[in-house]
């Protein structure tokens, strides 16, 4: 393969640089996702890769990265126990962001299915109580993301009992929670319109330099029914009038929304 500095000869015979470098092929390639997916996946997967380095370090990551984790938690052990290993923590985090095809700091042959459930049985809050539904899945979701980074395969077995076990995961968080008379509800709650009516009405009183900017972004995200990024993202060249409406086209969602 080449790389980015490699030549190309055309049909005159000059040698000129590639077109297209190498770099910015596998920066598309990792496209697939939105910066928030990608921030959220890198932060579980840290998570993972430490429970992994604890297990057995030798096993689960290859040589180019061994070493230079070792040495971080060196680091981290002459530190205050409450820092969260912050060393470590940066060595996974940058090796993550070199991750592309054939190019992983884990071995993901090592993390099988059995290596799976150990490590999502092991994550539970501090009080030894299971943590909410969607983190069991989010953390599904970050391995099999890091799989398609890599390039590597995950056997169809292997995702069908991913599939199975995330499924009984969430019926066993529900479980408990129904059992501890715990609220069955997840996730942020919807602003009812009163809230909404309020805040709008603070916004536009106020006589803060931002609150007019406020006003309008508040406005925006519920009458687009848009998440607050779609509306940061949004410029004029977005905007246009048609009939007796204003159309709003959100890049990210790949639709439109009419506002009369």
């Amino acid at each position: 393969m080449h790389n980015a500095h490699e030549t190309e000869v055309n049909r005159n015979n000059a040698i000129v640089p590639f077109s297209q470098p190498i770099e910015e092929v596998e920066s598309i390639m990792k496209n697939f996702v939105s910066t928030a997916t990608t921030t959220a996946c890198s932060s579980e997967l840290v998570k993972l890769m430490i429970w992994l380095f604890d297990s057995d370090t030798e096993k689960h990551f290859h040589d180019w990265i061994v070493q230079k984790a070792i040495n971080a938690d060196e680091k981290d052990k002459d530190w205050s126990s409450t820092h969260g290993r912050k060393h470590l923590r940066y060595v996974f985090k940058s090796g993550l962001k070199s991750v592309r095809k054939n190019h992983c700091p884990v071995i993901l042959e090592t993390v099988d299915f059995n290596v799976f459930t150990r490590y999502v049985t092991s994550r539970k809050s501090r009080d030894g109580k299971l943590l909410s539904k969607s983190l069991y899945g989010n953390i599904q979701s970050s391995l099999t993301y890091l799989h398609k980074l890599a390039g590597f395969e995950m056997s169809a077995e292997f995702r069908r009992n991913m599939s199975h076990f995330n499924r009984g995961m969430k019926r066993k968080v529900a479980e408990e929670r129904e059992n501890a008379g715990s609220s069955l509800e997840e996730g942020k709650k919807a602003m009812n319109i009163e809230v909404h009516k309020l805040m709008c009405k603070k916004l536009f009183e106020s006589g803060h330099e931002d609150a007019a900017f406020a006003h309008l972004y508040l406005v925006l995200e519920r009458n687009l029914m848009a998440r607050s990024n779609n509306c940061e993202k949004l410029r004029l060249g977005h905007i246009e009038w048609r009939h007796d409406c204003l159309v709003f086209f959100l890049a990210n969602q790949r639709v439109t929304r009419m506002v009369k």
